[in-house]
């Protein structure tokens, strides 16, 4: 059978703690492989607020580096991301967002940039992601 395990980080509090209902990531164990399936990710800090309102390029940057930790929390980083979707709510910071992504290595796997509404108005962006890591 799978085991599953939630993952949290330091850099973000739980989600229930401001009344949503889903956690930050799932690690899920398999015969061979391990599977991280870390949630929408965005500019959150410890507390559960928004950090950088207004700040897309701060923004940003948290957003990846929540989403290192988890990974980090899990004994992985990009380079074991094997897809991934990032939601933009103005499309004409993609072409930031995208030298931001490679500056930090979070590239090299299919990912959709998708133009949406984010689930706090005063987010600009947020990522979901799988990384694998082998266990054989």
């Amino acid at each position: 059978p799978l085991v599953r395990t939630v993952m949290t980080s330091p850099t973000l509090n739980e989600a229930v703690e401001y009344g949503a209902d889903f956690v930050r990531g799932m690690k899920v164990v398999e015969t061979n492989k391990v599977a991280l399936h870390v949630s929408g990710t965005a500019s959150i800090d410890e507390r559960g607020r928004t950090a950088h309102v207004g700040d897309f390029e701060a923004q940003a940057d948290r957003m990846l580096v929540n989403i290192a930790a988890l990974l980090e929390g899990q004994g992985a980083d990009f380079g074991d991301v094997t897809s991934a979707i990032t939601y933009l709510k103005h499309p004409a910071h993609a072409s930031r967002l995208r030298e931001k992504l490679h500056a930090a290595g979070f590239e090299g796997f299919p990912h959709a940039l998708v133009a949406a509404p984010i689930c706090r108005p005063d987010l600009l962006c947020e990522t979901e992601a799988l990384a694998v890591v082998l266990t054989t």
